[in-house]
């Protein structure tokens, strides 16, 4: 079986990070993103006086076959259901971008189809 890595950024445009954070949180505790793929955090440079990093822009995917791009749509538009505000979710592939906007879980494994036929 040919294994394969597909590299993906998810983020939240107008975030101040702490909604990426949750995020990245919500993805980790999802079994097939955890056992199928590698997560990591990318944060802005730090600010002036500041000795870490600053707020996490995005969030970085590397996934193997293990993981569909139906279970990660499907993990967003679970993880929107919890908002108190409907965020737009911004996913990065290589060849195209897509902005889940939906918290129905059956509409975003609809959209993941629909891309994954393309």
């Amino acid at each position: 079986m040919t294994r394969y890595a597909l590299h993906i950024r998810v983020s939240i445009p107008d975030d101040d990070g702490a909604e990426a954070r949750d995020l990245f949180q919500w993805l980790a505790a999802e079994p097939a993103v955890r056992t199928g793929g590698a997560m990591t955090a990318e944060q802005s440079e730090p600010g002036d006086g500041q000795m870490t990093g600053g707020v996490l822009e995005a969030i970085l995917l590397v996934v193997g076959s293990g993981v569909s791009l139906a279970q990660l749509f499907v993990a967003i538009a679970s993880w929107r259901a919890t908002r108190p505000r409907p965020y737009r979710v911004t996913v990065e592939l290589p060849d195209r971008t897509i902005a889940i906007e939906t918290a129905d879980p059956d509409e975003a494994l609809e959209i993941a189809r629909r891309l994954e036929s393309d």
